[in-house]
C-alpha cells in the first residue's frame, strides 16, 4: 500500500541491540503488543518480520502517514476500490472476510472487500480515515519500545516462523530510517492480498453500523 524506504535487509547485530533485548526478556509478562501479535500470526502464518513491525507501526502511528494530503487518500481510496468492485465473483473468497480487525491501541484494519459488499462508499470511508489521522497522535517511543518487547521475545522462542534473527536483521535498517513506514512483505502479499485502510474503532464501528452514503455533487 505505502512505499518501503528501508534498503536490503544486512545482518548486523551489537552489544547495543542484545542488550536492551536480553533485559526485557527476563520474566516479564506478555504485553497487549504482543497478544496482537500472536493473534494476528495465528490468523496469518506466514507473516514476515516487516508484517510483524507493520503492525507494530501502524498500531503505535496510526494513518497519519497515509492521509496527508486528503485528495490523495480520496483518489488512492477510489483507484483500489474500483479494482477490487472489478474482481470476478469467484475472487470474493478472499482471506479478508473480516470486516474490522483490532489493532489495539484503539485502532482497527478495515476491510475493503467486506465493507464494500456491505454497501460501503468511498467518500465516507476517505472522509473516517482523515479524521482518524487528526485524532490520534503518531507515538515513535511507544512504536520504538513495542519494537524490543517483540525482539525480546522472539529471543525466548520463534514467533510462528520468524526467529530473532529475522527481526534482529532489520532492526538496524528501522532505526537509521527513523522507524518509516513500510510495505507489506510480498509473501504477505501473494498469500493474503490484504486491501485495508486503519482507522480510529469509533469511525469503523460508525461506518460497519451504518455504511455512509456519497455526499451530494
Amino acid at each position: 500500500m505505502f512505499r518501503s524506504v528501508l534498503p536490503p535487509r544486512r545482518a548486523r547485530l551489537s552489544l547495543g541491540l542484545l542488550l536492551p533485548v536480553l533485559l526485557a526478556g527476563c520474566g516479564a509478562p506478555e504485553t497487549e503488543s504482543l497478544a496482537v501479535v500472536r493473534e494476528h500470526l495465528a490468523r496469518y502464518p506466514l507473516m514476515q518480520a516487516e508484517d510483524l513491525y507493520k503492525l507494530l507501526y501502524q498500531r503505535t502511528m496510526g494513518p497519519a502517514h497515509a492521509a496527508a494530503d486528503s485528495a490523495q487518500v480520496r483518489e488512492w481510496l477510489e483507484r483500489e476500490t474500483a479494482a477490487l468492485r472489478a474482481e470476478s465473483p469467484g475472487s470474493a473468497a478472499r482471506p479478508d472476510t473480516l470486516l474490522l480487525e483490532p489493532l489495539g491501541r484503539g485502532l482497527v484494519r478495515l476491510y475493503l472487500r467486506p465493507y464494500l459488499r456491505a454497501g460501503g462508499e468511498t467518500a465516507g470511508l476517505a472522509a473516517a480515515v482523515l479524521r482518524s489521522a487528526r485524532e490520534v497522535q503518531p507515538d515513535t517511543s511507544a512504536l520504538r519500545e513495542e519494537w524490543t518487547t517483540l525482539l525480546a521475545a522472539a529471543q525466548n522462542s520463534p514467533l510462528g516462523t520468524i526467529t530473532w534473527n529475522d527481526l534482529a536483521s532489520l532492526d538496524p535498517l528501522l532505526r537509521s530510517a527513523g522507524w518509516p513506514a513500510v510495505h507489506h512483505s510480498e509473501i504477505y502479499h501473494r498469500a493474503y492480498d490484504p486491501h485495508y485502510r486503519v482507522l480510529t474503532a469509533a469511525e469503523a464501528r460508525s461506518l460497519a453500523a451504518r455504511p455512509p452514503a456519497a455526499p451530494p455533487r
